[in-house]
C-alpha cells in the first residue's frame, strides 16, 4: 500500500517532525507486515481445526456404518438359520412324526434379534417403509429439512426406547425369569435386543442427521438429488 495516495504529507512529516525516526520505522515495520503472509497464516490453524474435524467426523460416519453393516449381516444370518429350523421342524413334525420342542424357543427370539439389529442398516440404505406422497412434492431443500426433522424424532423415540428396554432387562435380570422350554433360557437375554437395536438406530439417525445438515451448508441438495434421483439421505 502506498501511504502517501492516503496521506500526500506522511514522508514529509515523518521527516520535519521530532518523532521521524519513530514515525519512519512504524511506516516500514507495517509495510513489510503487510506484504508478507501473516493473514494467511492466521488462517491456516483455523482452516486446519476445520479439516481435522470434518475429517473426525467422517471417520466417525464411516464407523457407524461400518457397525451398522455387520449387524446387518448378523441379522441375516440369524433369519437364514431361523428359516433353516422352521423348515426342519416342519419335516420333522409332518414327515417323521416325531416334533421337536426346542424350535419353538428359539424361532421367536431370533426374529426379534432380527428385527432390531438389522433396522439400522435398513435405515442406512433407506428402505424402511414410509408414506412419502406430501414430501416428493416439496423442494429439495424442504425435504432435507423434513428428513433433519423426522431423524431428531427418531432420536428422541430412539432415546426412550433405549432406556426403557434395559429397563426391562435390568428388571427381568433380576426376576430370574426364565423361558419354559427344553433350554429354559434366562429371558433378559433375548430381551437385549431391545436396548441394543435402539442404540443403533439412535447412532444412524444421527449419522443421517449430520449429512442432511452438512447438505444444507453446502447447499449440494440439487445436485445429490439430481444425480440419484432421491434424496440423498
Amino acid at each position: 500500500m502506498e501511504w502517501e495516495s492516503i496521506w500526500p504529507g506522511a514522508k514529509k512529516a515523518s521527516s520535519q517532525t521530532p518523532y521521524s525516526r519513530i514515525f519512519a520505522s512504524a511506516l516500514k515495520n507495517w509495510s513489510a507486515l503487510e506484504n508478507s503472509n501473516f493473514q494467511i497464516s492466521l488462517c491456516q490453524p483455523r482452516h486446519g481445526a476445520g479439516v481435522k474435524s470434518m475429517g473426525i467426523a467422517k471417520k466417525a460416519s464411516q464407523f457407524v456404518g461400518a457397525i451398522s453393516t455387520a449387524t446387518g449381516i448378523f441379522s441375516a444370518v440369524l433369519m437364514g438359520m431361523m428359516a433353516f429350523i422352521v423348515v426342519y421342524e416342519v419335516v420333522m413334525r409332518y414327515i417323521f412324526r416325531h416334533p421337536t420342542g426346542w424350535t419353538i424357543e428359539f424361532v421367536p427370539f431370533m426374529i426379534l434379534w432380527g428385527g432390531f439389529v438389522g433396522a439400522a442398516l435398513t435405515l442406512k440404505q433407506d428402505r424402511h417403509i414410509r408414506v412419502d406422497l406430501l414430501i416428493r412434492y416439496l423442494s429439495p431443500k424442504a425435504q432435507t429439512i423434513m428428513h433433519v426433522v423426522t431423524g431428531t424424532i427418531g432420536i428422541a423415540f430412539c432415546s426412550v426406547l433405549f432406556v426403557e428396554g434395559l429397563k426391562m432387562v435390568i428388571q427381568t435380570k433380576e426376576l430370574g425369569t426364565r423361558t419354559s422350554g427344553t433350554f429354559e433360557l434366562p429371558i433378559f437375554i433375548p430381551q437385549l435386543c431391545v436396548p441394543i437395536g435402539a442404540a443403533l438406530l439412535f447412532l444412524q439417525f444421527l449419522v443421517l442427521i449430520s449429512q442432511a445438515i452438512y447438505s444444507l451448508a453446502s447447499g449440494k441438495i440439487d445436485a445429490e438429488l439430481k444425480n440419484e434421483g432421491g434424496h440423498p439421505l
